[in-house]
């Protein structure tokens, strides 16, 4: 640089090397479209999820993908996928105990045939693409507590509140992201979750599972899930 009538002017005496030619219009097109087919192309479990929860015009919470899941067979088929959407419904901390509060959200045909509009522009060409409601399965539980509850109103309202909200569709699990499909329910994760609840003013020795198959208690196993299921506290 050299100074002119007191200004500063600067100038590069030495030719740019490397750098890309600028972009034509035409190579935008096809960049842009590119994008486009990249963003919204369902390859995997977690694709198919993203794009379903993308799905404009419906509130969608949350979309669980299963590979190989066809509701016509019991087995996996291949280039096969369904998609279970549960839609968004109130989840914050006053709606918890409203009576019309909603404990296992089922999607309506406007949602189901939304969602499967934009999976079907998405899927991979060959792949069969179901879009399906969430199968809940009742979860019973019971609660041991070592000594009577001083207030065994009290104590039952915030046991029946924490496995609610840990066994909850949306908010749910360890995660806090939703209770995952076709996870069993395991005695030792609801024992934590239900003393947490109760906190110092009991102490629970365990919480049992009801396993309708043998008409029991189950505390110790775990009791397993359907495939595709996901449970909700009863």
């Amino acid at each position: 640089g050299r100074s002119r009538g007191g200004r500063v002017a600067a100038g590069n005496r030495v030719p740019g090397g490397g750098g890309l030619d600028p972009e034509t219009a035409a190579q935008s097109r096809v960049r842009a479209a590119a994008a486009l087919r990249e963003r919204h192309q369902a390859v995997t479990q977690a694709d198919y999820q993203t794009v379903a929860v993308g799905s404009p015009g419906v509130a969608v919470a949350r979309a669980l993908a299963v590979i190989g899941a066809d509701p016509g067979h019991a087995c996996p088929v291949p280039a096969t996928v369904s998609v279970y959407v549960i839609p968004a419904v109130p989840r914050a901390t006053e709606d918890w105990d409203r009576p019309d509060f909603v404990s296992a959200p089922i999607p309506d045909p406007g949602m189901l045939r939304a969602v499967r509009d934009q999976l079907e522009a998405a899927r991979m060409i060959g792949t069969r693409v179901f879009v399906r409601k969430p199968r809940y399965r009742a979860a019973r539980l019971r609660a041991d507590l070592a000594d009577p509850a001083a207030d065994p109103a009290g104590i039952r309202a915030r046991l029946e509140s924490g496995l609610r909200r840990y066994l909850d569709p949306i908010t749910g699990g360890d995660d806090g992201d939703g209770w995952p499909i076709g996870e069993p329910l395991r005695p030792s994760a609801l024992l934590r979750v239900a003393q947490d609840a109760v906190g110092l003013t009991a102490r629970v020795n365990a919480v049992a599972i009801w396993v309708p198959a043998t008409a029991s208690w189950e505390d110790c196993r775990d009791v397993p899930a359907g495939g595709s299921e996901l449970a909700v506290f009863e």
